[in-house]
């Protein structure tokens, strides 16, 4: 039973993907199930999710993804929140000098990175639908603070705050290719102090491409 549905899926991702060529999704479900071979048997596999694949789910997904993910108990921002604070401690810095949110979203790690870093956090993402949600994040409000969790401010100081963007810079770049320019036009930096990326390795197949570009968007320390 299963491999006539699992046939009847196939060729109905086919089906779909003749009707519109450019519909990214089912090609990348196409090439999933079929391990990349094309009618033939000839194996056209891709090495990771394309970025078309990738920008349309989570276009998609925006403007339920908060609330999705918080009915799930969704912890992963904040673990690579405390992640980044114990690294902080272990280098006997202060504080991050710059930090990229590599795959950010909506900003919800952002909010639990701003705390530690005093330059530029650079949020990129291929969705440009969720970083015009991150877009919307201020100091006080958005990215995953609820309005509950505000504590009692000055008027004159929750003013100011509340115009403070959380990110410095938001970008829609491939991370494989993106480089220290694109990520931070017109502030000069050597490289980032801190590089996160929460959930998204899953979309890359091979990663030795994306590391050694996380390597060179570094600051080159040896921390």
């Amino acid at each position: 039973a299963r491999t006539v549905c699992d046939s009847n899926a196939v060729n109905a991702l086919r089906l779909a993907v003749d009707l519109d060529g450019n519909n990214a999704v089912a090609m990348h479900m196409l090439a999933a199930m079929t391990g990349g071979e094309d009618d033939d048997g000839e194996h056209r596999g891709k090495e990771r999710a394309s970025n078309e694949f990738v920008s349309a789910l989570f276009d998609d997904f925006a403007d339920t993804f908060d609330e999705k993910l918080g009915a799930l108990g969704y912890q992963v921002p904040q673990l690579v929140g405390e992640a980044a604070y114990d690294l902080l401690q272990m280098s006997g810095e202060e504080i991050f000098h710059s930090a990229l949110d590599a795959g950010c979203g909506t900003g919800l790690a952002g909010r639990f990175l701003r705390p530690l870093v005093g330059g530029p956090l650079v949020g990129v993402d291929l969705s440009k639908k969720m970083l015009e949600l991150a877009a919307e994040c201020t100091l006080i409000k958005g990215c995953g603070l609820k309005e509950d969790d505000a504590t009692e401010r000055e008027e004159s100081e929750e003013d100011e705050r509340s115009r403070t963007p959380l990110y410095d810079f938001l970008v829609s770049l491939d991370l494989e290719t993106a480089t220290l320019n694109e990520l931070v036009s017109g502030d000069s930096i050597d490289g980032f102090d801190l590089i996160v990326a929460a959930d998204v390795l899953v979309y890359f197949g091979e990663i030795q491409k994306l590391m050694m570009n996380f390597s060179k968007l570094s600051n080159g320390s040896d921390d």
